[in-house]
């Protein structure tokens, strides 16, 4: 299950709309839906999910079920420039998270 279909049941067992679910995160529901129905998670929405919903576990949020780790490669594709650059936006964004939660 990819992160944004995990989102996605989140927000149904929380029996709101993406709407109420964006504002609930502090985050604007139309930049939201956007980036829900692209499939493109930004790392302002995984901060704010870790930081609204204390009730979620992370560990089966962010890990994949076959391997127990986060998927950044799309099935079948090869690490590039485009992946680099995506693992070392992921490292940017848990470092900041790291040092925000320690504070």
């Amino acid at each position: 299950m990819e992160l944004r279909e995990k989102i996605e049941v989140i927000i149904k067992e929380k029996g709101w709309s993406q709407k109420q679910f964006a504002e609930s995160l502090g985050l604007n529901h139309i930049s939201f839906n956007r980036n829900m129905n692209n499939n493109n998670i930004t790392g302002d929405m995984i901060k704010a999910i870790i930081e609204h919903l204390k009730d979620v576990d992370l560990n089966w949020l962010f890990k994949n079920e076959n391997n127990g780790t986060l998927e950044l490669n799309e099935p079948g594709e090869e690490y590039g420039s485009k992946k680099i650059s995506k693992l070392n936006e992921a490292i940017k964004i848990l470092e900041g998270l790291k040092r925000d939660l320690s504070q």
